[in-house]
């Protein structure tokens, strides 16, 4: 009976602070979606509808995609062997050189859209009355 009264105190003090800080997340969720409905996800979008499909137009795929590239890395892969049917160190040649390519434009596209989702958090804890006094850190990690 002694350990009950013992850990009582601190279940109630367990509790309470559960119960806190669900009230605390459903504050932040509810400022949240009022936050993304305002935006729309509309950045978002935007990022992979429009920014990225335009920066890879602007990639030279052309040039490294033409026929006389593919044939010189085919032939050049597998050694100068007619014969071969299937020059795989060919293929993976002309996939890793348009990978790297493309690389740097995907990488940006996903940094952009960390970006928004991090402004979107920040907006939505300094809006949120329980965390408005942690938007203090979040000033430092911009």
């Amino acid at each position: 009976m002694y350990h009950v009264l013992f850990v009582l105190p601190s279940l109630i003090h367990l509790s309470s602070t559960s119960f806190n800080f669900a009230n605390f997340v459903r504050d932040f969720v509810l400022t949240f979606n009022v936050v993304h409905r305002r935006t729309g996800g509309d950045k978002v979008y935007n990022v992979f509808d429009n920014q990225l499909p335009a920066t890879l137009k602007r990639l030279q795929f052309d040039r490294q995609l033409s026929m006389e590239n593919i044939r010189k890395l085919i032939i050049e892969a597998d050694g100068y062997q007619p014969h071969l049917i299937a020059p795989e160190q060919g293929y993976r040649r002309l996939i890793e050189s348009t990978l790297v390519t493309i690389r740097g434009p995907a990488e940006a596209a996903v940094d952009a859209t960390h970006s928004i989702l991090k402004d979107l958090v920040h907006k939505a804890m300094s809006e949120t009355p329980v965390y408005s006094h942690l938007c203090l850190y979040c000033s430092c990690t911009k």
